[in-house]
């Protein structure tokens, strides 16, 4: 088995500061991000010191002792009976309480609100952090948004758990690529030479870890995606491995689980559903220490009550509503769901009574799938499948700390360990169910306000997000990258997005560096399928207008945008704006000739499906070009001087 780097950390960025390298912008747009979030809100004072007496504590390991810790800076510093306090730290009095380290998801989707409102970064990042998570895997995000989601983080503009930062693989035609948004989103690789090349170049972004497609299985529901092969997981995860990084996989078949395991993965994702698992799968994961994180509440079978009183309460009122709803009219299951989902259960029995270790991931931001909530949840069915209530909780700490920190700086409570610590009301390392009471967090030992998060949850209005006032120029054709040619003026890179599906149109970005201002040729090919509902397919270059299109951008002192543009002249073309708070994007429709001609469009052109939304100048993150045409076609579109306008 490959040699893990010690030299790097998945915790570095939280603890060491961010690279301005990180960022792939020009210093201008840099700056303004730097400016506007100069100002942390929860910063960690260096004198920072606390001791927690009396205290029920679970190690994380499975043994509870009672007795006192010391907390210093970021670090627990002593653990034992009667310590005595440093002269400027305070006391915290836990009698009657249970100290537990903080709890994992090794598996979310954090921009995806796992029901129809748009994502809301604040209340997602609380929602996990009033149920006691502390750490979580993000597997929604693509390169250019780690910088500015950390930098958005430290700052202390969202206060949100640690976050670690998935870049995503998988094969041509592969899970993980259906949505439509190619190799900006999800590196596509299908032989050991691409994977290793594509790994290599992910690390640019100073992803935390890798999430790697290996399985197509769609469990019966459509049909079945392609697989990856073990010689070209095997590149990805050496290329992990050397650079510190841990690999979690989407496996979710024996076959796969086999493959996956002796290409020396970290972690099998999801769960083997197809069948039980084997013993030559059970010895291959001892051999190779893989661990195994089976996301239970995203297949639990829909048409029984889920959460039970306590849990419900602490929903955010949509997500009451959606499962109030469930109660009152259960959705339907099929044989062959609930089948899988009892496999997956004894799945998970046998490998725990194996020795395999368990840890805790959902799959949370699929629909119904609610952040934060769903993790108690996930730990819960643990023990309804036999676990003990410590048991349980192990795989929530300790367990998910080792797949991902194999410094082995959090996940326990340890002299040298991350504060990262929950005290909750009763004895849940006995009864579960008191994992309900959390009373206090602490966040590298920064106390975390749970109310003012649980305030911001019942809030119906949307999480303010900061807004940059960006240049007039978005594209001029100047702006030069050795790794991307192709940017905007103030360094964001434009990516490109088509319809869904397995058979999905594709869309092909060029430069010309002959012409005066290297207009940009967008060639679509559409998807050779008659689209399910009748629609035309589509394909788009999205042009994110702050990095990774994840803070706002105020275009208030602008009037409209405008463009030159050749194009067919019988071609459906479409600009669309994207805005933070809304599901749907203002829209218009242009005309383009075999000439060049130059396109004014104002915003209040602009039009939305939902007639009550007005046009926001500051809350505009995306501009779009879109091409439409019918299945089989093929459509071109030429762009240059993009520009904002007074």
């Amino acid at each position: 088995m490959p040699v893990r780097s010690s030299k790097q950390s998945v915790f570095r960025h939280k603890y060491s500061g961010l690279k301005t390298s990180e960022i792939l912008t020009i210093p201008i747009l840099f700056s303004l991000i730097t400016g506007f979030l100069s100002s942390p809100c929860y910063a960690q004072k260096k004198d920072n010191a606390f001791l927690i007496k009396n205290a029920r504590i679970f190690d994380g390991t499975g043994t509870t002792i009672k007795g006192d810790v010391l907390i210093e800076g970021a670090l627990i510093t002593a653990i034992g009976p009667h310590l005595k306090k440093k002269s400027h730290s305070k006391i915290i009095y836990a009698q009657g309480q249970t100290l537990l380290p903080g709890l994992h998801d090794l598996h979310t989707h954090l921009s995806s609100s796992a029901n129809a409102n748009p994502e809301d970064l604040g209340k997602t990042y609380a929602a996990y952090l009033v149920h006691g998570v502390t750490t979580v895997n993000d597997f929604s995000t693509y390169g250019e948004m780690f910088a500015p989601l950390r930098l958005l983080i430290t700052s202390g503009q969202q206060i949100a758990p640690h976050i670690l930062f998935a870049s995503r693989f998988s094969t041509s035609h592969g899970h993980g690529t259906e949505a439509g948004w190619g190799e900006d989103f999800t590196y596509e690789v299908n032989a050991p030479q691409t994977a290793f090349f594509k790994t290599k170049k992910t690390l640019t972004y100073h992803p935390d870890m890798i999430k790697v497609f290996t399985d197509g299985w769609r469990y019966g529901h459509m049909p079945d995606l392609s697989d990856m092969n073990g010689p070209t997981l095997q590149a990805i995860t050496t290329v992990s491995h050397q650079a510190g990084l841990p690999v979690m996989t989407h496996t979710v078949t024996l076959r796969g689980a086999k493959i996956a395991t002796a290409a020396d993965v970290d972690a099998l994702g999801h769960g083997i559903g197809d069948t039980l698992v084997d013993e030559e799968e059970i010895k291959l994961l001892k051999e190779h220490h893989v661990a195994y994180v089976p996301t239970l509440s995203v297949y639990e079978p829909e048409d029984r009550p889920r959460f039970d009183e306590n849990e419900l309460i602490a929903l955010q009122p949509v997500e009451q509503q959606a499962e109030q709803a469930k109660i009152i009219n259960p959705p339907s299951v099929r044989d062959m769901d609930r089948q899988r989902y009892t496999i997956m259960e004894t799945n998970v029995q046998r490998l725990a009574k194996a020795g395999i270790p368990i840890a805790i991931g959902t799959d949370a931001g699929m629909e119904g799938t609610w952040h934060g909530a769903s993790t108690l949840h996930e730990i819960k069915l643990l023990t309804k499948l036999g676990f003990s209530a410590a048991q349980a909780l192990k795989a929530a700490t300790a367990n998910s700390a080792d797949i991902i920190d194999k410094n082995h700086r959090h996940g326990r409570i340890a002299v040298g360990q991350i504060a990262d610590l929950i005290l909750v009301k009763g004895a849940p390392d006995q009864n579960i169910n008191d994992l309900d009471q959390i009373n206090q967090l602490w966040l590298a030992g920064r106390e975390i306000k749970l109310k003012a998060l649980r305030d911001l949850l019942a809030m119906s209005d949307m999480t303010p997000l900061p807004s940059l006032k960006i240049p007039e120029i978005i594209y001029s054709g100047k702006a030069q990258n050795i790794r991307y040619p192709i940017l905007t003026d103030f360094g964001t890179r434009p990516i490109r997005r088509t319809d869904a599906g397995a058979d999905r149109s594709f869309l092909i970005l060029t430069r010309d560096e002959e012409t005066i201002g290297r207009p940009l040729l967008l060639t679509a090919q559409f998807a050779d399928n008659l689209n399910s509902q009748g629609e035309l397919h589509h394909a788009a270059l999205e042009i994110p207008l702050t990095p990774g299109g994840v803070l706002c951008a105020d275009v208030s002192e602008f009037t409209g945008i405008a463009f030159t543009v050749r194009g067919h002249s019988t071609g459906n073309y479409q600009l669309k704006t994207d805005h933070y708070g809304s599901n749907y994007p203002f829209t218009i429709s242009f005309k383009a000739q075999e000439q060049e001609q130059e396109i004014h469009i104002a915003f209040s052109q602009l039009t939305n499906p939902n007639l009550y939304r007005i046009f926001n100048p500051k809350t505009i993150r995306t501009v779009s070009f879109e091409l439409s045409g019918m299945a089989g076609d093929t459509e071109w579109l030429e762009l240059k001087n993009i520009h904002f306008y007074h």
